[in-house]
């Protein structure tokens, strides 16, 4: 395509700030990830109802130290959840969970997908009646669906693995794996949710990239009340469940 090539300097601010600001997320996660504290005491169960509402509870905490994020709390449910289903060996309970998790993730695919066709779709005609815009544009909105597209698959790949791992000796996965198998789980889970929470973070800058061709200053303006969205969103202890 012979796309026109019109970068402004305003252009140029606004893909500055678009890639300051996804650096910023970065940044805030690895921050998130690193905020632990002292583990939280749990309530003691019954051995008979020790693995009992296994989709409800994973640990009930007593107490929770104020300085842990909510990220690396949810880091810690996972590994319970690990656990748990390591221990009771429920293991079409956990099929399940997976099951429904690709569903998801096929979903957001598909959406991923079609959008992408309509975004190539809307520049081909605005190519065709000879409007005005900068390829830096589209540029981005296109690599950030691209982007949200691979870890959509990378995601699928890691959750069609999991089911097999839960059948392997925990023997082997300590030999290959230099580590204990339920970490090892857990590590896999925390690895396919970050995947899903980036695709989601990617769409949504996408979303944002549409004022980008309309008025510059909002374009600004949104990607940096996302930005901050996001980033309250990873330091969060409250333990909220956010699309991010």
């Amino acid at each position: 395509m012979d796309f026109q090539d019109l970068i402004t300097y305003q252009d140029i601010l606004a893909f500055l700030v678009l890639v300051a600001c996804l650096s910023i997320t970065v940044i805030t996660r690895r921050i998130a990830e690193k905020q632990v504290s002292k583990p939280a005491k749990t309530e003691e169960e019954p051995e008979e109802a020790k693995y009992s509402h296994l989709f409800v509870h994973t640990a009930r905490l007593k107490e929770a130290e104020t300085s842990q994020s909510a990220k690396s709390l949810r880091k810690a449910y996972r590994k319970n959840w690990a656990e748990r289903i390591l221990g009771a060996k429920a293991y079409p309970e956990a099929r399940e969970i997976i099951r429904n998790m690709i569903m998801t993730n096929t979903a957001v695919l598909s959406a991923v997908l079609i959008s992408f066709g309509l975004l190539l779709s809307g520049f081909s005609v605005l190519e065709a009646s000879g409007g005005p815009y900068s390829a830096l544009k589209m540029v981005s909105i296109s690599t950030l669906l691209i982007y949200s597209l691979f870890m959509l698959i990378s995601e699928s790949r890691i959750l069609n693995y999991i089911p097999i791992l839960i059948w392997v000796d925990k023997e082997i996965i300590s030999t290959m794996q230099k580590q204990d198998k339920t970490d090892y789980l857990a590590g896999l889970m925390d690895d396919a949710f970050d995947r899903f929470s980036d695709s989601l973070r990617a769409i949504f800058y996408a979303v944002v990239c549409i004022f980008w061709f309309f008025y510059t200053p909002a374009f600004i303006f949104a990607t940096i009340v996302l930005t901050l969205i996001i980033v309250a969103s990873d330091l969060d202890r409250s333990l909220r469940i956010t699309i991010f």
